[in-house]
């Protein structure tokens, strides 16, 4: 479609540049794949990057007496279930484990309460929208269901959490429950633990690696990071997280949340080409800093984080301050038209103004979230909206391209328009009175008519 629309657009429009304040596309290709899902982060190339850029990270723990603090989500992962063990042997499993290996620990817990949540669609991703029934199940009952499957209803993922911590607990292992995500939880907990005592936090989520490097302070006592993945031909990455502060900068350390959250976290979207590594380098350039800071700022308005958003955006892409999104696109397509030899690909432009205004907004309500405990935000006024019980990010509020454009696409459908061979469906659009045979007035792909569009007031 994009190929068709800006052939199109050379005859229609005095001014081509103007049609690049729209995606061309129907969905915003840089940010979200064709069905409709944001692009999936690679949030461990950051861990990758901030490794590359220091040389005194430590490859093994020194020393005795470490408080440990355990991410309860890695934990429920890391070990294989029976099949046909009961829940209170897998339970078991757990305890056991914990008491073998760690020394008098806090282990931090998700909560899933049944709510929209901004990770909802992480959770769709994961599961491919396969999901157990609930199971009410007590700690005699065996469980005859494979864990993945179990694990993809959070219903059954807070009652196994729930019964986990009481048997935890009557062994005199102390536990934490978070409101939703743990990531924060954890992390404020090494700083609080760190004020007395080195501290070894076991997890693998670079979420937590993010904020323990936001967060804890580097005055504390020592505070360390690893992961309880046996290290197979390489040897496994212990992270000294002060030694890492160090390194990166209080300036740095301070924006790696909006960075992580801008560049594409389990609520945000991945930008296409646009690499964790390479953002990490621009993030010395004040330009950027100036911008991140109005993310990690309570107290930002709304026209603010959009105006601060478009600047960042325009940064990674390789624009010039105050150029703006709409105008990059437009000369990035023409620098690529000029030079290339094949077809530009809409998904290698930048976003349009459109739809970075929605990434801005819920990039910042992720920062707050990850900023302090006590942020209660409605994520439909950051970028989100609620869609059959479940929080959705919004995609753009123009439609994919000028109407004059949007007419030159039209069907010859001799059926019904209910497959991909519809060219208007293909692309995500509905059909419209240009359409060769439906008009699209009588086809399954037209806007429904109501009786009340017939009737008079």
């Amino acid at each position: 479609m994009f190929q068709r629309l800006t052939t199109a657009a050379n005859g229609l429009f005095e001014n081509t540049s103007e049609v690049f304040q729209y995606e061309l596309s129907s969905v915003p290709s840089s940010i979200f794949d064709c069905n409709r899902l944001p692009r999936e982060a690679c949030k461990s190339n950051l861990a990758d990057a901030i490794w590359a850029c220091g040389s005194d990270c430590i490859h093994e723990i020194d020393g005795e007496g470490f408080q440990y603090v355990l991410d309860g989500g890695s934990l429920l992962q890391r070990l294989p279930w029976t099949h046909g063990d009961s829940f209170g042997d897998i339970t078991q499993m757990y305890v056991d484990h914990v008491i073998r290996k760690y020394k008098d620990p806090v282990i931090v817990f998700d909560s899933y309460p049944e709510l929209p949540s901004i990770k909802d669609i992480t959770h769709l991703r994961r599961t491919k929208g396969i999901i157990s029934p609930n199971i009410n199940f007590t700690s005699s009952m065996p469980c005859k269901t494979k864990k993945e499957l179990f694990m993809s209803n959070s219903h059954n993922k807070q009652s196994l959490i729930n019964m986990l911590c009481d048997k935890l607990k009557d062994n005199g292992i102390r536990c934490k429950n978070a409101t939703d995500d743990a990531d924060l939880l954890i992390a404020l907990t090494a700083v609080d633990c760190a004020l007395s005592s080195e501290v070894v936090v076991i997890g693998e989520d670079t979420d937590v690696l993010v904020l323990l490097i936001h967060h804890v302070n580097q005055q504390s006592k020592r505070v360390i990071f690893k992961s309880d993945k046996m290290a197979i031909n390489k040897k496994l990455k212990i992270w000294n997280i002060q030694q890492t502060k160090g390194f990166l900068g209080e300036d740095v350390c301070y924006l790696l949340p909006f960075l992580h959250s801008l560049t594409g976290c389990d609520s945000t979207s991945r930008l296409f080409g646009i690499g964790k590594g390479l953002a990490l380098k621009k993030l010395k350039q004040e330009y950027l800093k100036t911008q991140g800071n109005f993310f990690m700022n309570s107290k930002s308005i709304t026209a603010d984080i959009i105006k601060a958003g478009e600047e960042a955006l325009t940064c990674l892409y390789g624009g010039l301050p105050l150029e703006g999104l709409n105008i990059l696109r437009w000369r990035k397509f023409t620098s690529k038209v000029i030079t290339g030899n094949t077809s530009v690909q809409v998904k290698t432009l930048p976003p349009t103004s459109d739809s970075g205004k929605f990434h801005s907004l819920r990039v910042y309500h992720q920062c707050q979230k990850w900023m302090s405990e006590e942020v209660d935000m409605d994520p439909t006024d950051y970028g989100w909206e609620i869609k059959r019980g479940k929080l959705c990010p919004i995609l753009m509020d123009l439609p994919p391209a000028p109407d004059k454009l949007l007419n030159i696409i039209r069907c010859n459908c001799k059926q019904n328009c209910d497959t991909k061979r519809c060219v208007c469906r293909k692309n995500g659009l509905q059909c419209s009175v240009g359409c060769g045979e439906c008009r699209g007035l009588n086809c399954s792909n037209s806007v429904p008519i109501v009786e009340s569009d017939f009737t008079d007031e």
